[in-house]
């Protein structure tokens, strides 16, 4: 019978969570608002020019299109959560 050598490792990370959840009236004006909001929480992880302007373009279409798909004929609220997590 062959014998299994198989070594298994597991490292164990703790994970530091920071959530922030902002809520806003679905209307086109606080696109800005919205992109503004993320990108200043984003910065606290220093990311570079490429992928903060990266992230407050997909946060200005997501918003953008809840307001004119989602909301078109009827008001709303806009949710985002930002989540940054630490690895310690």
């Amino acid at each position: 019978m062959k014998e299994n050598n198989t070594i298994i490792k597991f490292r164990e990370e703790k994970v530091l969570d920071n959530e922030v959840t902002i809520s806003f009236p679905a209307i086109s004006k606080n696109e800005k608002l919205a992109r503004n909001i993320v990108a200043s929480i984003i910065v606290e992880k220093n990311p570079s020019i490429e992928i903060l302007s990266d992230i407050k373009t997909a946060v200005s279409e997501a918003v953008t299109n809840s307001v004119v798909h989602g909301y078109k004929d009827c008001e709303g609220v806009c949710n985002i959560t930002i989540k940054l997590k630490d690895q310690v």
